[in-house]
């Protein structure tokens, strides 16, 4: 901002300069405790669903593996990216040999939103339903082999329909936090973003399965005329008359599977920030990918950064909480004793034990807000960048976004009726009682 009067700089608005800089917001919005409460929920009943799936299912067909581990508890396989505290506090002398040596917050856990609901649908496309040929060329019917793939792809498709169809909710609600907070830098209403993300459900959740839908329409179309690649006459057939059509429907499938792969968080945000049904953000996700990829690596590649950072600091954080704890209630305890129920030994006793798994829940709910994080900071930086996207290729301002419902539903209209020519008129109420609105 310049004096006019005085020609003097007073304020340079760096946001205007640098718009990219709305990512920096991201880190306070997403450790809002109602949104960190909504990323802990989302992806404890993730977790849940899957290890349900896996009881249901042999754990041979995929999907719960990730729980083995932990015996099978999805509750630990969620919190076991925190450590119970920071390893420069860690000196279990008495313990060395039963209490492994905490690490830091793993960075890796960065990418668990993103692969969370992607590692199902990824896992399914390196299947191959139709048996392999043998050395002599021919078929290899293996029914059983056959039948075995067939259940994998359908258990993954359960995993990746059920992560979808949690974070159609619980992402729809964070985005939608997150949209009206970088737009209007207010605090939004939370039963209304929750009203919003539950009346938006169906498109959150049709919106990334429109394109699969498109893949595996035009992979039958592929598929169907490469039957005869299996015999030799076939082959030189479908070289000379229908290869080339077929490798238009694989730039098809690659055009969509690339902009699905990267941008599929940008639907959650569009439907949050702009509304609309699940066909709407289509067109601009892929617009906006492929006219700004350049722009749209580099804000995921800072919006990482300051995602690690943020992820360092809340996950010492809550190690350091847990550590604490430990700490001040070792002075009277005993330190040997602590971490007897820090560690949950069992020779305990019973009622020790008891009230040693008690604490051991306490410590994992601290920990699981923690990892909410990672989900609350992914959808806010993915809304955020959507609305970087949207002001490099449409010149849309970032304070541009769908208004909140109002609490109250509009008046109805009055009732129409005709007056003593036949023409339409508003029907006059009942008058209230003479003297109704006069003052005593």
């Amino acid at each position: 901002m310049v004096d006019q009067d005085s020609g003097t700089l007073r304020k340079v608005a760096w946001s205007e300069i640098f718009p990219w800089l709305i990512l920096a917001r991201c880190f306070r919005i997403a450790i809002q405790v109602r949104l960190l409460l909504l990323g802990a929920a989302g992806v404890l009943v993730t977790a849940f669903g899957w290890a349900l799936l896996g009881l249901v299912f042999p754990a041979s067909l995929g999907g719960s593996q990730q729980f083995q581990s932990h015996g099978g508890c999805p509750w630990l396989a969620v919190t076991d990216a925190v450590p119970d505290w920071p390893s420069w506090l860690h000196k279990p002398q008495q313990l060395s040999e039963k209490a492994p040596v905490p690490s830091p917050p793993a960075l890796r856990e960065l990418g668990s939103p993103w692969e969370e609901v992607s590692r199902p649908f990824r896992e399914i496309a390196q299947f191959n339903l139709i048996p392999s040929m043998d050395s002599d060329g021919q078929p290899t019917w293996d029914t059983e082999t056959t039948l075995g793939r067939i259940a994998r792809v359908f258990v993954l498709l359960l995993h990746g329909l059920w992560a979808l169809a949690v974070w159609a909710f619980f992402g729809g609600a964070i985005t939608r936090s997150a949209a009206l907070q970088l737009a209007t830098r207010q605090t939004d209403r939370p039963m209304t973003t929750l009203r919003f993300a539950a009346a938006k459900w169906r498109h959150y959740f049709m919106a990334p399965l429109v394109p699969l839908i498109g893949v595996a329409i035009v992979t039958f179309l592929i598929a169907l005329p490469s039957v005869l690649l299996r015999v030799g006459l076939g082959t030189a057939v479908a070289a000379v008359l229908v290869w080339p059509l077929l490798l238009l429907g694989g730039l098809a499938i690659a055009w969509l599977l690339l902009g699905l792969a990267l941008g599929w968080p940008l639907l959650w945000a569009h439907l949050s920030a702009e509304g609309g049904d699940s066909l709407e953000p289509l067109s601009p996700m892929y617009g906006y990918l492929f006219r700004r990829p350049l722009h749209y690596l580099f804000y995921v590649s800072v919006a990482a950064l300051l995602g690690a950072l943020g992820w360092i600091l809340v996950g010492y954080f809550a190690a350091g909480t847990i550590a604490a704890t430990y700490w001040a209630a070792s002075w009277t305890a005993g330190e040997a004793r602590t971490l007897l129920i820090a560690w949950g030994d069992p020779g305990l006793g019973a009622v020790s034990s008891f009230g040693a798994h008690v604490i051991h829940f306490w410590v994992q709910c601290v920990k699981l807000l923690a990892v909410g994080f990672l989900y609350s900071y992914f959808w806010t930086a993915s809304t955020a960048i959507y609305y970087l996207l949207r002001y490099d290729v449409d010149q849309k301002e970032m304070d541009e976004v769908l208004p909140e419902e109002e609490e109250q539903e509009a008046a109805p209209l009055p009732p129409l009726g005709a007056d003593a020519a036949g023409a339409p008129a508003v029907e006059e109420g009942e008058k209230p009682p003479e003297g109704a609105g006069e003052q005593p």
